[in-house]
C-alpha cells in the first residue's frame, strides 16, 4: 500500500467516528430535553421510587380452594381445570378473618370415605389419599353452605329447580299373563253314555260358530228315549177327539216328558223335533258349539267311550281376554278397581294395549308375597292370545291427603342414603352463590320427580343438577352432608364433672319415692327392658351369631352357606320368640317377625342377590337391637355403612372386626364401607 493511500484510509475512520460521537451526543441532549418538558424541572423534594413487583399468580380449584398451585393445571382431587385466584383488595387489618393452617386429613379424590387422619391408600378404591385444609368459613357461613363463584358455577354446571306444587303421576311397573275371560268359557261334555262315532274338529286352535257340530255320539240310551217319544206320539194320534179327557191328559204328559228328557241330555228343539219324525232314522246324534270361538282343548278321540260328564271340547270366546298382574304389597295402595292399564307384549313390540283393573284379589299368596290384579282387555283384533307375557304400567295421581297438590322436586334433587335425604337449597339475597344442605322427608315418587312431606316450601330453589358436587366439597372439609349428618339443633356435651340426677351430691341426697320412677328409669314406650332373663339373653346372643355367620357366607359369595345361614336364623327367631319375657313381648314381637319373614324368604330362594336384598331388612332389624340392648352381642361389633349398595340407596350391616367386608356386593367391592358405630363388650377390656 502506498503512503497515499494509507493517508486517506486513516481519514476516512476520523471521519467516520467524529460523525458517531455527533449523533450520540445529540441524542442525549434530545432526550433531556423531552423529560424536563413533560416531567418538569427536577426538584430536592423529587424522590424516585421504584414500581412494586406484580404478585405471582395462584392458579386454584373452583371446587376446592384449598388446591394451590404456582401454574395451569388440573387438580389433583376432582380433575377440574385450575383458575386464575381471584385478586382482591386487601381487607382492614380488623376485617381479615382469623385464618388457620390445620389440615383436614386425608381425603380420597373420588370421595370413597371421609378424609382420614393418616396417609395411605383409600380403602374403598385403592387411590392414594391426598392432604386437604381447612377453608376459613365467609362471614355469616354455616356449617352446611357452601359459597362458590359465578365462574366456579358455571365450570361445575350448577343448575337450579324451583319447588313447585302441581299435579304428580305415580308409576308402578307390573309384570303378569294374557289368559282367557273365564265367564267365556264353555266346556262341552258327554250329557249321556255312549261312543263317539264322528269327530268334526280335529285339531285345537280351530274357530267354532255357535251351533256348529263338534262330535256325533251313538247312544243306546238316546234311541230308547226317541223310541218312547215316538210311541208316546202314536199313543196320542190314537185317541178320539171323543176320548176321555183324562186320557188325553195323560198321553199329551207322556209326550211331553219325553220331550223334556231329550233336552235335558243335551239335544236342541231342532234334534228334538228330528227325532220326532220317521225319517229321523240316524242312530249317530250330533254335538253342537255352544258358543262362537277357539277351541283350546280336545279331550278325545273319535271312537272313545263315553260317560255321563265327560268333557269332550272347551271352546273359549276371545273377543275379551284378561290380564293378570301380580301385585306386591307396596304396590297394592296404587291400584283400584275401574283403574286404566296400559300394557305391551314380547310378540308385538310397538304396540300398546289399554284395559281397565276389573278385580283385585283380597287374598295374597304367601309364598310369593303378590296379589293378582285382574285387567280386562277387548281383542276384537285377536292380536292377544292366552299365555303371552305383558308388562304393565299403572298410573296414580299423587296428592295431599286433604287433595291439594303436593310439594315437587326434580328426581335429581335429593341425595338419598337410605334413611336420609340432602337437598341444597339456594340461599337468597347473597352476593355470590350460596348454598345450604337440608334434610328432608320425601314422599313417593311421582314419575321424574320425589313429592316432599317436610323440609320445603313453595317457591324456594333447590339444586337439581350438581348437587353432588356440592356434597363432595362439604365432604372434602370433613362438614355435614349427605355421608355425614348434621348433630341436632340442641345437642350437647354435658360437663362429665357435673354430677347428674342419678350422681347427686351427698349433701342434696334425698330419699325418693320408691314408688315414682326416677329420671334414670323412664324409659320410652315400648322399649326393651335393660336387662333380660338369661333364657332371652342365650337366645339373642344365638341370634347375633347366627347373623354373623350369614354375613360371612354373602361376603365370600357363598350361596350354599348363605342359605344355611339365613335358615339358622329363621330357626334362631323362632327359639327367640319362645324365650322373650311378657314385659318384652309387645316391644319385640313386630320386630321378630320381621326378621322371620325376611329369613323365611332368603331361605327359599338359591340367587345370592335376592338373599342380598332380604338381608338388608334383617341387619336394620339388629342393628335396632344392638342399640337397646348394650350388653348383647357377647362379642364386639362394628356397624359397617356402604353408600352404594343397592344403587347408591346405601345400606348398614354388623361385623366382627375392623376389616370391611361388604356382604351387599361380595368379592365386586369387599372393601366398600365406613364404620360407624360399635357395639357389645369393650375390646379393651376383655
Amino acid at each position: 500500500m502506498t503512503k497515499t493511500a494509507m493517508a486517506t484510509h486513516a481519514l476516512r475512520w476520523i471521519v467516520s467516528h467524529v460523525i458517531m460521537i455527533l449523533v450520540f451526543g445529540i441524542a442525549v441532549w434530545a432526550a433531556f430535553t423531552i423529560g424536563v418538558h413533560w416531567g418538569g424541572e427536577p426538584t430536592a423534594d423529587t424522590h424516585t421510587v421504584a414500581p412494586e413487583a406484580p404478585p405471582e399468580a395462584v392458579w386454584t380449584c373452583p371446587m376446592h380452594p384449598e388446591v394451590r398451585m404456582s401454574e395451569p393445571g388440573d387438580c389433583p382431587i376432582c380433575g377440574m381445570e385450575l383458575v386464575p385466584e381471584e385478586l382482591e383488595a386487601p381487607p382492614p387489618p380488623e376485617a381479615e378473618p382469623e385464618t388457620t393452617d390445620e389440615p383436614a386429613g386425608y381425603a380420597c379424590a373420588m370421595f370413597c370415605v371421609p378424609p382420614l387422619p393418616e396417609p395411605g391408600a383409600c380403602p374403598v378404591c385403592g387411590m392414594d389419599m391426598v392432604l386437604v385444609h381447612d377453608e376459613p368459613a365467609a362471614e355469616g357461613d354455616v356449617e352446611r353452605q357452601f359459597v362458590m363463584s359465578e365462574e366456579a358455577r358455571a365450570l361445575a354446571d350448577i343448575q337450579t329447580t324451583t319447588v313447585t306444587r302441581q299435579p304428580g303421576t305415580h308409576e308402578r311397573r307390573l309384570v303378569g299373563m294374557v289368559e282367557a275371560d273365564e265367564t267365556r268359557l264353555a266346556r262341552v261334555t258327554a250329557y249321556v253314555n255312549g261312543r263317539l262315532d264322528r269327530l268334526y274338529v280335529r285339531y285345537t286352535g280351530a274357530q267354532v260358530e255357535r251351533g256348529a257340530p263338534l262330535a256325533g255320539l251313538y247312544s243306546p240310551e238316546l234311541l230308547t228315549a226317541r223310541a218312547e217319544l215316538l210311541q208316546a206320539k202314536q199313543s196320542a194320534a190314537r185317541l178320539s177327539d171323543g176320548a176321555l179327557s183324562g186320557a188325553r191328559a195323560a198321553a199329551d204328559s207322556a209326550v211331553k216328558a219325553a220331550r223334556e228328557r231329550l233336552r235335558l241330555w243335551g239335544l236342541s228343539e231342532a234334534q228334538v223335533r228330528a227325532l220326532e219324525q220317521d225319517a229321523a232314522d240316524d242312530p249317530v246324534i250330533t254335538i253342537p258349539a255352544p258358543i262362537s270361538g277357539t277351541v283350546l282343548e280336545r279331550h278325545v278321540q273319535q271312537g272313545d267311550y263315553v260317560e255321563t260328564g265327560t268333557p269332550v271340547f272347551t271352546v273359549a270366546d276371545l273377543s275379551v281376554v284378561w290380564v293378570q298382574l301380580k301385585a306386591y304389597e307396596s304396590d297394592l295402595p296404587w291400584i283400584h278397581s275401574d283403574q286404566s292399564v296400559l300394557f305391551t307384549v314380547d310378540a308385538l313390540p310397538g304396540e300398546t294395549f289399554e284395559g281397565h283393573v276389573a278385580f283385585i284379589d283380597p287374598v295374597l299368596s304367601s309364598r310369593a308375597r303378590t296379589a293378582n290384579v285382574r285387567v280386562e282387555v277387548s281383542n276384537e283384533a285377536g292380536l292377544l292370545k292366552p299365555g303371552m307375557f305383558a308388562r304393565a304400567v299403572v298410573k296414580a295421581s299423587v296428592t295431599n291427603p286433604d287433595g291439594t297438590p303436593p310439594l315437587l322436586i326434580p328426581a335429581s334433587a335429593p341425595l338419598i342414603t337410605g334413611t336420609r335425604a340432602v337437598v341444597y337449597v339456594v340461599v337468597p339475597d347473597q352476593d355470590r352463590p350460596t348454598f345450604e344442605g337440608r334434610e328432608i322427608l320425601l314422599g313417593p315418587r311421582a314419575g321424574d320427580y320425589y313429592v316432599v312431606r317436610e323440609g320445603l316450601v313453595d317457591g324456594e330453589e333447590v339444586v337439581s343438577r350438581g348437587a353432588f358436587r356440592i356434597d363432595s366439597a362439604l365432604q372434602i372439609r370433613t362438614r355435614p352432608s349427605m355421608m355425614q349428618a348434621a348433630p341436632p339443633e340442641h345437642a350437647h356435651t354435658p360437663d362429665e364433672d357435673a354430677p347428674s340426677c342419678c350422681e347427686t351430691a351427698p349433701e342434696h341426697a334425698h330419699t325418693p319415692d320408691e314408688d315414682a320412677p326416677s329420671c334414670c328409669e323412664i324409659a320410652p314406650e315400648h322399649a326393651l327392658p335393660p336387662a333380660l332373663d338369661e333364657a332371652t339373653h342365650t337366645a339373642l346372643s344365638a341370634l347375633f351369631n347366627g347373623y354373623i355367620e350369614t354375613q360371612q357366607a354373602l361376603a365370600a359369595d357363598d350361596s350354599d352357606a348363605s342359605a344355611d345361614g339365613f335358615a339358622a336364623i329363621l330357626s334362631q327367631v323362632t327359639a327367640t320368640q319362645e324365650a322373650v319375657p311378657t314385659e318384652a313381648s309387645e316391644a319385640m314381637g313386630s320386630p321378630l317377625k320381621r326378621l322371620q319373614d325376611a329369613a323365611r324368604a332368603a331361605a327359599a330362594t338359591d340367587d345370592i342377590e335376592t338373599m342380598r336384598r332380604h338381608f338388608q331388612p334383617i341387619s336394620d332389624v339388629l342393628i335396632d337391637l344392638a342399640q337397646q340392648l348394650p350388653n348383647i352381642p357377647d362379642s364386639p361389633m362394628v356397624q359397617v355403612h356402604c353408600p352404594m349398595a343397592f344403587d347408591d340407596t346405601g345400606a348398614d350391616w354388623l361385623q366382627q372386626g375392623d376389616e370391611v367386608r361388604n356382604p351387599y356386593f361380595g368379592a365386586s367391592m369387599l372393601a366398600c364401607g365406613v364404620i360407624q358405630e360399635r357395639y357389645g363388650p369393650d375390646p379393651t377390656n376383655q
